[in-house]
């Protein structure tokens, strides 16, 4: 699911990509994945008659894959990793090494970095409260068929850790955020060499991420709520700093209850470290 919007918390676009064979339903040891990606809106405030579904059908990634993990980041795009070109499940063959960003703006696909290490059935990949994401697992493939439990770990540092002076969230004073009420914390956005010492102005955006849940190359947990921001109250001895004022989400049926990742974002794009809280 893409970020949800303040000023659309009902409308939900889904992103889908990857899989099996395109081209036939069987799915063989031989079978090639697509590289095809759909995006699928929907809005609760409509009847399933005039729903929008699929906005989007000929979008496309620069590698076909499968089993592969896809993971929200802090600045509202999608970090796709691993997977395998052919076969299914554990039978599989064709290591997809190169890591893609998928930015739900433009709706394009842009290629990044490529891992050491395979990934492909039974593997993860989860977003730290840095702002990175640690990859883990796999069980190998066909052929042979050998099952090998792969030990280690590697991490991607997206791009927007060197675009600019990282914004922080001040220790939260309080960390239980309740539906549909105001919700305040301080922060800071540094200072940029160019063009001096910034103000809270520049945060562009306050979001909320729900903990993951990972496996067979699905997240059953991502969640990702952008925050109206309903106030800013820079501090008059250090425009650097100050206090933001957010609304929480209305409900639990558009953030359900439990442990989420709080983040800002500056205006280049460049999110804090987050810091946990509780939703109910």
């Amino acid at each position: 699911m893409l970020p949800l919007l303040p000023e659309q918390p009902n409308r939900a676009r889904i992103l889908v990509l990857g899989g099996g064979n395109e081209n036939d339903a069987r799915l063989t040891i031989s079978a090639v994945a697509t590289n095809t990606a759909q995006i699928f809106d929907y809005d609760a405030n409509l009847s399933p008659s005039s729903q929008p579904g699929w906005s989007r059908r000929d979008i496309r990634m620069g590698r076909r894959r499968f089993m592969s993990d896809a993971v929200l980041l802090p600045d509202g795009k999608v970090l796709v990793t691993g997977g395998a070109e052919r076969g299914f499940t554990n039978s599989n063959s064709g290591d997809v090494l190169r890591a893609e960003i998928f930015d739900p703006d433009s709706e394009l696909f842009i290629p990044m970095a490529d891992a050491t290490v395979p990934r492909h059935y039974y593997s993860t990949a989860l977003l730290l409260p840095d702002g990175t994401v640690i990859t883990a697992g796999n069980t190998g493939g066909f052929p042979p068929y050998d099952y090998i439990e792969e030990k280690r770990l590697e991490s991607f540092l997206p791009s927007y850790l060197w675009q600019g002076p990282r914004p922080s969230i001040s220790p939260l004073y309080r960390s239980n955020m309740q539906y549909n009420t105001s919700f305040e914390f301080t922060v800071g956005v540094g200072t940029n060499h160019q063009l001096g010492v910034l103000t809270i102005e520049s945060i562009q955006r306050v979001a909320i991420i729900r903990l993951s849940s990972v496996t067979h190359a699905n997240n059953m947990d991502q969640r990702y709520i952008i925050l109206r921001i309903l106030e800013r109250h820079p501090w008059e001895w250090n425009p650097a700093v100050g206090d933001i004022q957010v609304l929480a989400p209305g409900d639990g049926t558009i953030a359900p209850p439990g442990w989420y990742m709080l983040f800002v974002i500056s205006e280049h794009g460049v999110p804090s470290r987050g810091q946990f809280i509780h939703l109910g």
